[in-house]
């Protein structure tokens, strides 16, 4: 190999194609060097008030060399985001001096067993921020998920970042779960979040939506799943209890899917390999698929004991499992949400708190939350069905109590 092939391998970028650029010098491409991993790194942990020692919540993105390694350069390899696990995006801009510098950043995280696109870890600097800077990402995010149009793009958004739920409501993505007990804010931002929400909507709301945990100093806030289906997706008929009925209802409404799915089979009952997803940082832990035998109260006895505040269970919407989803919704897990994956398997989302101080506390403040349609677009009605279906529940348990 020459020095001028060297040369040229090096400075090759695959992903050429994304990079835009607008008449205000905004520059949006994907990562490609160190200083860019330091960059994303920065941006996510000024956005978020984390301190430099302290780790948060974003897996390979906690450590710029990590995130170079295993992120930044297999993406300098390829162009092609079925042989990558993630990409980091930034977008540059000219400063008050004329320099360029990175002012924001998001990534997408892909599962190809699932066949899902994350779109997240969004970030703006604060000098940055109301310039409109996700809006003008929105055709590259659009120009990347179309190179995967058989995945389903999912994101999470939160009542405190609503710059992701707009994101998210501009690409299509339809609100079909909420996760009403995720801590998930660093300790040391619980305050001024706190304080800008007190500000914003007002004492009793405030406290509603960001109480801090007294096992963890995290702060918790409500957790909106959005989805957009691959459009050829066509999925069977879920077997659902009396209570997903409504949630299945409304992820067909905004999904555009016909309730009854016009003839199509029964969603075929079979084991599937359980997923448990721990992110010790948030205090929650995710399990996906369970056995339909599972013991849920040793399920949430164990993830007590192991310091998680809350218990995530996504159980498949079939004859095989819908013993458990009864059980699940008899010791009064909240459920959140009916939703369909790329492959056309339908789940329940139930949420569980592993103590009855934290449950009752979390119900307090959904009623708090309900009453104001704290949540917007999309949200506002999924946050009433689930507000109903846990007024129903503590009636229920407390006659048969």
């Amino acid at each position: 190999m020459t020095t001028n092939d060297a040369t040229a391998e090096r400075t090759l970028d695959p992903w050429h194609w994304l990079e835009t650029r607008d008449d205000d010098g905004v520059i949006i491409r994907v990562a490609r060097t160190w200083e860019d991993a330091e960059a994303a790194r920065r941006l996510i942990r000024d956005a978020w008030a984390v301190e430099d020692g302290e780790r948060y919540f974003y897996g390979a993105f906690d450590d710029a060399k990590t995130l170079f390694e295993t992120v930044i350069v297999p993406s300098t390899r390829s162009g092609d985001l079925r042989e990558l696990d993630a990409i980091c995006v930034l977008v540059d801009a000219v400063d008050e001096h004329g320099r360029t510098i990175s002012v924001g950043t998001f990534s997408l995280v892909l599962d190809h067993e699932a066949r899902t696109v994350e779109i997240g870890r969004g970030a703006v600097a604060s000098a940055w921020q109301r310039r409109q800077l996700p809006a003008r990402a929105l055709r590259p995010m659009q120009r990347l998920l179309g190179t995967i149009p058989e995945y389903a793009a999912i994101t999470d958004a939160t009542t405190l970042a609503r710059g992701a739920k707009a994101t998210a409501d501009a690409l299509g993505l339809h609100t079909v779960a909420l996760h009403p007990s995720n801590f998930t804010v660093q300790a040391n931002a619980v305050a001024p979040w706190h304080a800008r929400l007190h500000e914003r909507r007002g004492a009793a709301l405030a406290q509603a939506l960001l109480r801090r945990s007294d096992r963890t100093g995290l702060g918790r806030f409500t957790t909106s799943h959005h989805c957009r289906l691959p459009r050829e997706l066509r999925p069977p008929m879920p077997v659902l209890t009396a209570a997903q009925m409504p949630f299945f209802a409304h992820t067909c409404r905004v999904s555009q899917l016909h309730e009854t799915l016009e003839g199509a089979p029964t969603q075929r009952a079979r084991l599937r390999k359980t997923k448990i997803s721990d992110r010790i940082h948030t205090a929650t832990r995710t399990v996906v698929d369970p056995h339909p035998g599972v013991d849920v109260r040793a399920s949430v006895t164990a993830a007590a004991a192991e310091g998680f505040e809350t218990l995530v269970v996504q159980v498949p919407c079939d004859a095989q499992h819908r013993p458990l989803c009864e059980r699940l919704e008899l010791t009064g897990a909240i459920l959140g949400g009916v939703f369909v994956d790329a492959h056309g398997c339908w789940r329940a989302s139930y949420t569980l708190p592993t103590t009855e101080e934290h449950a009752a506390q979390v119900r307090r403040d959904l009623a708090v939350v309900a009453e104001h349609e704290a949540l917007d677009g999309e949200a506002a009605p999924l946050l009433r069905l689930v507000h109903a279906y846990v007024t129903h529940t503590n009636s229920t348990l407390e006659q048969a109590s």
